[in-house]
């Protein structure tokens, strides 16, 4: 899978599960964090919803870069990463994965929504 020739700025960079991840801003919706109280402070991570559906988990939300130089992915390491992805980029030195936000990885998903997503495909 090849980078897009569409150019998108800005990005927002987040981490999650160790990763470090941007999808473009265009594809956003909502960043919503779960409400804490003295009793429950806030233990869930942040849910970004996407403007075509769907949403992200992150562990951690960055920052907003206003340009990355987007390379594709290398041929040889398509079928080892599971997941569509747009491209990879570095930032600070750490490499970005780029997302596809058609199909986001499953590291940034919910799994309690993936996996009622999956025992509904079964019925």
């Amino acid at each position: 899978m090849s980078a897009s020739s569409s150019r998108c700025e800005p990005w927002l960079l987040l981490r999650r599960q160790g990763g470090l991840w941007g999808i473009c801003r265009a594809a956003l919706g909502e960043i919503v964090r779960a409400p804490s109280s003295e009793k429950r402070p806030c233990q869930e991570p942040p849910r970004i919803a996407l403007t075509g559906g769907g949403e992200l988990l992150a562990d951690e939300i960055l920052t907003i870069v206003s340009e990355l130089h987007e390379r594709p992915i290398p041929r040889g390491a398509e079928p080892f990463l599971g997941a569509k992805y747009r491209g990879l980029a570095v930032w600070h030195d750490e490499p970005v994965v780029l997302l596809d936000p058609t199909a986001p990885p499953p590291a940034c998903l919910d799994p309690a929504t993936a996996q009622r997503s999956t025992d509904g495909d079964e019925a």
